[in-house]
């Protein structure tokens, strides 16, 4: 990726303003923190209030620099079925996850699936959301 010179940055400046009547000015860049982990973790995320169940497990380990995040399920469909697995891997990949340290992003780390509850009764899709991402948290 490249970065933009003084030159390129009044050009881009002068064709907005002409262009589009748009007054734009640029700063000083700023550095992109990002959070990893360098051992793995379970986290459990459990959800339970009246009239809802979802418990989730999962490993985090660390990924190799470069590789961003990467999520899989090493949990047989006997013990929950593949609904709750996409559902759980769908509700992990929906949003950026934040580290603890300094509350960057979270990079490099691979996310397994390895345990999972949920009720025929109780459980409703949003359930397996809360559990999911508390599982994150918690890790």
């Amino acid at each position: 990726m490249s970065i933009m010179g003084k030159v390129q940055l009044e050009i881009l400046t002068q064709l907005l303003a002409q262009r589009f009547d748009l007054h734009v000015a640029f700063g000083t860049g700023s550095i992109l923190y990002q959070e990893t982990i360098t051992q793995a973790v379970e986290g459990v995320g459990h959800f339970e209030p009246l009239r809802h169940y979802a418990e989730v497990h999962l490993l985090l380990q660390p990924a190799p620099r470069g590789s961003g995040m990467t999520y899989a399920s090493d949990l047989p469909v006997e013990a929950l079925s593949r609904n709750w697995q996409h559902l759980v891997l769908a509700n992990l990949q929906a949003k950026q996850h934040i580290g603890v340290l300094t509350g960057s992003p979270l990079t490099d780390v691979k996310i397994t699936l390895v345990a999972g509850r949920g009720s025929n009764v109780h459980t409703v899709g949003g359930d397996f959301r809360e559990a999911t991402w508390r599982a994150v948290r918690q890790g």
